[in-house]
């Protein structure tokens, strides 16, 4: 069976959950039918195996936001997985980061999901329902290819993988060394144990792990890590910038340029870069995109600014970077450029203003950007080379040199409005 994607190039088992008329309103119905749907869908997940290509922006003028951490939504990691919870971070960044980007790429974790859950098992089939509900808010992002998927996976030989391994490795140490403090277990009323997240995400979680060999707290760290060093490689691809909810993440990309003095060198790092970036409260995701065609007079100079600023940069082209001065002054006045605009905008739409509660700021802390003072060390380099050989293995010699010469962009998003809970 083949499925029409849609004309963003959905993945195919993807575009099948997300055209699908799901009785949703009756989730027995919905969990029958999911089931019926598994053997379609896994021969889709399996084409896509065959045949994704990562997505790679057409105009590299664009400002592309790779989601890391809480902010990548089909990962279940880094932010409250409550329901209601996660459909509200869709609109939420819909309000704030697709707003200001061209486009932002989520991970299709989905495809996981789909090859290896146990379809007999209603856990199973309802964790892949909750998917399918995200996915049905999505939509008229989708559709408007303001968010796109890349592959949860990549192709590696086993020496590439084992050297991309030993870097993450290392990186955890330091990171479990730095914060272990910061993050602590405890038991609860009902005698489960937990642990309290500290610095790994913002706003700050409860986990409660299973049996685990080992440290449950490096585990955690382990993974943050890996996903941080790994989406730095999707954002070189895409010549975009990772946003993170994880400050541990953040610090495990500065570590691997060699550039993580400590969690006091991290907070203030975080304040000499702290900028302010517009998003509009209250709107519905449909609200949101007329926004972004009635402030077309300020988006785009944002947006220049940001993939000028935040996106991948060949340092070896002789060109400079700002100063960190420079760059905190041109992003506030363009943050209030596009303010005024935006409050123009909602003042006179009354279908925006009426359901606007004002404008709000979203603080970010740029951790990545080429400075006159901030280069790459070659052992960066040489990490940047083993995840872009992993992203890209046919890629010819010449487009390979040319992703080991560039970076992304690192920005932290103090997260706590973005991810805030459903009933607050």
């Amino acid at each position: 069976m083949s499925i029409k994607t849609s004309p963003v190039s959905l993945p195919p088992h993807l575009a099948l959950l997300l055209h699908e008329p799901f009785p949703l309103n009756d989730w027995g119905k919905a969990r029958k039918l999911i089931r019926e749907m598994m053997r379609d869908l896994r021969a889709q997940a399996e084409i896509s195996y065959t045949n994704w290509t990562p997505f790679a922006a057409a105009d590299a003028n664009k400002f592309v936001a790779v989601m890391n951490g809480g902010l990548d939504l089909f990962k279940n990691e880094g932010a409250c997985s409550h329901p209601d919870c996660r459909l509200s971070y869709v609109e939420q960044i819909a309000r704030s980061i697709a707003l200001m980007a061209d486009q932002v790429v989520m991970h299709d974790f989905v495809f996981d999901k789909i090859l290896l859950s146990d379809a007999r098992s209603n856990a199973s089939i309802d964790s892949l329902l909750a998917d399918v509900v995200v996915l049905k808010v999505m939509k008229p992002l989708i559709e408007q290819n303001l968010i796109v998927f890349e592959p949860p996976f990549i192709a590696a030989c086993s020496h590439c993988l084992a050297e991309v391994d030993s870097q993450i490795s290392s990186i955890t140490e330091q990171m479990y060394s730095k914060f272990r403090d910061s993050m602590k277990a405890g038991r609860s009323k009902d005698g489960r144990t937990f642990i309290d997240s500290g610095p790994l995400y913002n706003p700050p979680l409860y986990f409660y792990p299973g049996t685990t060999r080992g440290s449950p707290i490096r585990q955690l760290v382990e993974q943050c890590v890996r996903a941080a060093i790994l989406d730095v490689a999707s954002a070189a691809n895409t010549g975009g910038a990772i946003f993170s909810n994880s400050p541990i993440g953040m610090a495990a990309v500065l570590a691997s340029e060699g550039r993580f003095s400590g969690p006091q060198g991290m907070r203030a790092l975080s304040a000499q870069r702290a900028g302010s970036l517009p998003w509009v409260r209250g709107l519905s995701i449909t609200q949101t995109l007329e926004l972004r065609r009635e402030a077309k007079q300020a988006l785009p100079q944002l947006r220049e600014f940001l993939a000028r600023n935040l996106g991948a940069i060949d340092l070896t082209s002789g060109g400079q970077g700002t100063t960190e001065a420079h760059y905190i002054a041109e992003l506030r006045e363009q943050s209030e450029a596009v303010k005024a605009e935006l409050q123009l905008v909602t003042s006179k739409r009354s279908r925006l203003a009426k359901n606007s509660l004002g404008i709000g700021i979203l603080g970010i802390s740029a951790l990545g950007l080429a400075t006159d003072k901030i280069d790459l060390s070659t052992a960066a380099l040489a990490l940047f080379g083993a995840l872009s050989s992993l992203r890209a293995t046919n890629s010819s010699h010449e487009e390979h040199a040319a992703r080991q010469k560039s970076r992304p962009g690192y920005v932290l998003v103090a997260a706590e409005t973005i991810l805030q809970h459903a009933h607050q």
